[in-house]
């Protein structure tokens, strides 16, 4: 079986440099819904199934390299979401709050909207549902949940045919593929 991950394109959005814990929220929830840039394109044909997420990024960028298939839409391939680590009024840099966010996440904090363990749950449960399938497909998700499911793929026995460093992260459009 083989399964192609990849991660949505570009989004078309710019976030502030400084902000409070309300309009790191709100900034959330306005990079959920923004359109993706369309420079970068590559075209691939199949008639396997092609998983996006809940998010129109996910769903953009597949219309973007498959055309307009009909595709399998799972919240199991959602981003991690993350919000403010606290209510108070404080101005600080929107990576500050990225990275605190995040780090409540790994530490399966209860003041994030999931926690890592969960996040584990989901991965093992699309795994799961792709296992019963028996199917060759692509998924189209995003960088955060890309890493921890490439992690419950590699612990089920799937392999990657090139392995590479991502110190800075998964690249928009870049794709992986298993294979078992």
């Amino acid at each position: 079986m083989k399964i192609t991950i990849i991660r949505h394109a570009k989004v078309d959005f710019t976030g502030q440099a400084w902000c409070t814990a309300k309009e790191f929220n709100r900034g959330n929830e306005d990079y959920d819904v923004a359109d993706i840039i369309r420079d970068k394109k590559y075209h691939i044909k199949t008639s396997n199934p092609v998983y996006i997420s809940g998010l129109i990024r996910t769903k953009e960028t597949a219309r973007l390299i498959f055309g307009n298939e009909k595709f399998h839409k799972t919240a199991l391939c959602n981003e991690v979401p993350i919000c403010a680590f606290t209510n108070k009024n404080l101005n600080l840099p929107t990576r500050i709050w990225e990275i605190v966010a995040r780090i409540l996440w790994i530490f399966n904090s209860k003041r994030q909207p999931e926690t890592y363990r969960q996040t584990k749950k989901r991965a093992n449960d699309l795994i799961n549902h792709l296992e019963l399938e028996k199917k060759d497909c692509y998924i189209v998700s995003h960088g955060v949940f890309m890493r921890v499911f490439r992690i419950e793929m590699k612990k089920r026995g799937y392999c990657l045919g090139r392995e590479k460093n991502h110190a800075s992260g998964i690249e928009n459009l870049e794709r992986f593929v298993y294979i078992k």
